[in-house]
């Protein structure tokens, strides 16, 4: 979870970090956002979900290995990158967050 929280601080769009054991999950400020990191990631050999539109979810299997961890931080730092300020910054009424 640092890592994740970590990347949190790099990209405004991920509002909240949380989870027990290998579940995990990262909050984001937008569901369109959501779709989309869940989409990319698979197409980076990454399974995430995301559940109530806006909270992507990681549920690795008990036979996780450091470099699964160091491959799915990098890919979704990636993806941040190149969708956060696409869909990014608004709340479900449309405005701006502060």
């Amino acid at each position: 979870m640092p890592q994740l929280r970590s990347l949190a601080s790099r990209h405004e769009a991920i509002i909240d970090v949380r989870g027990k054991g290998l579940m995990i999950a990262a909050e984001v400020d937008s569901p369109e956002l959501a779709k989309q990191i869940v989409a990319e990631m698979l197409k980076r050999h990454v399974l995430i979900n995301c559940t109530s539109d806006t909270v992507l979810r990681f549920l690795p299997p008990y036979i996780l290995e450091r470099g699964h961890v160091d491959t799915a931080i990098a890919a979704l730092d990636q993806t941040f990158t190149e969708h956060a300020a696409e869909t990014s910054g608004q709340t479900a009424g449309g405005h701006k967050r502060g």
